[in-house]
């Protein structure tokens, strides 16, 4: 599996099977498209072109269960936020957009056992409560959520490969660097 930081809250996550993108906001092409905020002048998956398996994106309509190209996505709605549970490759991985408030108990129990949790910069209370394997923010200048952790700066990568038997025993931060 490949993660790349688009900018914004974009992501792409390429499995074997689909092209993933959160929050598009500018042209890329992907199978399935993920919205964490749908009154956002910003996000458009109207900019997301299909791929060869799948000329149109499916673009998922809200909170719900989704099953497409061997990829599981859970949808639920917390507060004003939509945040999913993507399962692939025997890897979970959890997308909370802008969410970042503390997780109530039944959020936390339905979010617990991310391996890779992908945030905005101002969630570190979730990440602290959740202790994924790996975390990665969504932004380009991560000082101030690296601080907030207690970590030192650390150097950005172009995108983060990983396979259910290489994720880190420890939580590890990872910062990726905005790509077209």
């Amino acid at each position: 599996m490949e993660i790349q930081y688009l900018g914004s809250s974009s992501f792409r996550i390429k499995t074997k099977k689909a092209i993933l993108v959160t929050d598009p906001f500018k042209k890329t092409i992907a199978d399935i498209v993920i919205v964490s905020r749908r009154n956002e002048d910003k996000i458009n998956p109207a900019l997301v072109r299909g791929t060869i398996d799948r000329p149109s994106p499916f673009v998922l309509p809200g909170p719900g269960e989704y099953e497409i190209s061997e990829v599981s996505i859970l949808g639920r709605k917390w507060k004003e936020s939509l945040v999913y549970i993507i399962q692939a490759e025997e890897i979970r991985i959890a997308f909370l957009g802008d969410f970042q408030e503390k997780l109530k108990d039944e959020q936390l129990e339905e979010i617990n056992g991310v391996d890779v949790l992908l945030v905005c910069p101002e969630a570190t209370e979730v990440v602290k409560q959740i202790e994924p394997r790996i975390v990665i923010p969504a932004t380009e200048n991560p000082e101030k959520f690296l601080k907030n952790l207690g970590l030192e700066e650390i150097p950005p990568l172009p995108k983060l490969v990983i396979n259910a038997q290489n994720l880190p025993e420890e939580r590890e931060v990872v910062v990726l660097n905005a790509r077209d």
